[in-house]
């Protein structure tokens, strides 16, 4: 899941590109006031406000407008549409990667994949801790506009998971149980 940083600064980013005034850049190709369609991907402002790679395309920030703008009670239980490609739990969980698809068939449909609780999704679907954090992660992403794609585990984090379940292997041969 993305920090609580990163979060402040996307939402000051999408706040702050729904209610500014053009720059003077941006006066000379535009007669009338700016929108978050205006943005295209080789606009100064654009570039300004990408946040590493997880930004919402320009279509949709009036997605992430419309969340910004909820309650957090509201923002826990809102459900986005299925849109593009993702209109199940299978195509979700597939095109966010590391093997999260092997769970597809645990979510009912895609309300329950938006709505089943961290402690639901341990305790009754048994989705381990780290594919938890993970799906929790984009579910949040994808409610805020930005569409699903796979984020490689870093080299450095594969190798220590790799040493852990050694040392893992290792306890369990010594104690008699692997």
């Amino acid at each position: 899941m993305a920090s609580r940083h990163t979060l402040i600064r996307l939402q000051t980013a999408a706040v702050t590109l729904l209610h500014s005034q053009p720059s003077p850049s941006c006066v000379a190709t535009f007669s009338r006031p700016l929108f978050a369609r205006d943005f295209s991907a080789s606009s100064a402002v654009s570039r300004q406000l990408k946040i590493k790679s997880m930004s919402a395309p320009t279509a949709n920030w009036e997605l992430t407008a419309h969340h910004i703008e909820l309650s957090r009670p509201e923002k826990a239980i809102s459900v986005p549409a299925p849109r593009g490609p993702y209109n199940d739990p299978k195509s979700f969980l597939t095109a966010i990667g590391r093997s999260c698809e092997t769970y597809a068939d645990k979510f009912k449909d895609w309300d329950h994949l938006f709505k089943a609780s961290t402690r639901e999704m341990e305790t009754d679907l048994g989705v381990k801790c780290g594919h938890r954090k993970y799906i929790l992660g984009w579910r949040e992403w994808f409610r805020r506009g930005v569409d699903p794609y796979e984020v490689k585990v870093a080299k450095r984090q594969q190798r220590y998971l790799k040493a852990k379940a050694e040392v893992k292997l290792a306890r369990l041969q010594r104690q008699g149980l692997a």
